[in-house]
């Protein structure tokens, strides 16, 4: 019984016929502070702090009035504006998963940049297609960002 379950969770190289490591065959994501549960919690509850303050930020900054309305930018502005805003959003909510699912985490992130253009008519503002377009690059920038950075932290604090 002991050697089955060895067996199936130590897959062997067939090339050498050498057992690999455990540790390396496991799929669950790799944290930073995963040796320290205490830190890595507090690392958690930071990271989930962050993100859900930022989004809410981002709920006043999208559905407030405009607060550069009066302040002469060039276009380009705008564009970094929105990429970064949503790029730091992506990486934020990257390093608070966890172990919440990829896959809705990711679909909520890439609906939430146009459903709030959608929006914002209603509240005084204008729709913008060029907006949308900035609001999902930085999103598909950020999210990744967000994993490697995830996955740094946990090379330099397993």
């Amino acid at each position: 019984m002991v050697g089955d379950k060895a067996r199936h969770h130590s897959p062997q190289n067939k090339a050498s016929g050498k057992t690999a490591d455990p540790e390396s065959a496991s799929t669950e994501p790799m944290t930073p502070f995963q040796s320290n549960p205490r830190l890595q919690s507090r690392f958690l509850t930071i990271s989930r702090i962050a993100a859900a303050a930022y989004f809410v930020f981002t709920l006043y900054a999208l559905f407030s009035p405009n607060p550069f309305e009066r302040v002469p930018l060039p276009i380009f502005h705008f564009s970094i504006i929105h990429a970064a805003a949503f790029f730091v959003l992506g990486l934020l909510f990257e390093l608070a998963r966890d172990r919440f699912p990829f896959i809705p985490v990711f679909l909520f992130l890439l609906a939430y940049g146009p459903l709030s253009e959608v929006i914002q008519p209603l509240t005084g503002r204008y729709f913008e297609w060029i907006d949308i377009l900035e609001d999902l690059v930085g999103i598909l920038l950020g999210v990744p960002a967000g994993h490697y950075l995830n996955l740094l932290l946990a090379k330099l604090f397993p």
